[in-house]
């Protein structure tokens, strides 16, 4: 049972190991917000949910950047990071999450864009 990949271990029908995981995971969230403040408590809880998201489907959280930095960021409140030349935090990440997805797709054989039926206007309508 040790030597199973963790989400083949999760995956079947094995509940013990499933509740064990919940109940860790609830224990860990209330003695968080025994010592933390609530605020850093959801915070914390909100970063573990969106790196779980980043690293199972990047593109959503690229579309998420674009969407902010477009729409409701204005580009004067970005910080800029100089390196040779400038370029702005959500530069970085974006650059970081495309080479994420190229590196899951040369590596993983079923790798597969989440492309929404939607985004070819939105792509015209920024274009």
């Amino acid at each position: 049972m040790l030597r199973q990949p963790a989400s083949r271990i999760i995956a079947s029908s094995h509940i013990f190991v499933q509740i064990l995981a919940a109940c860790g995971a609830g224990l860990l969230l209330g003695i968080s917000t025994v010592i933390l403040p609530q605020f850093f408590s959801l915070g914390i809880l909100i970063v573990i949910c969106s790196a779980y998201v980043v690293l199972k489907r990047p593109e959503v959280a690229l579309l998420g950047i674009l969407v902010t930095t477009s729409s409701i960021v204005f580009e004067d409140y970005l910080p800029v990071v100089s390196v040779g030349i400038s370029l702005h935090i959500p530069d970085i990440l974006l650059l970081g999450l495309l080479g994420l997805i190229a590196v899951r797709w040369m590596i993983e054989s079923q790798f597969s864009l989440f492309v929404p039926r939607w985004m070819g206007g939105f792509l015209l309508f920024m274009g």
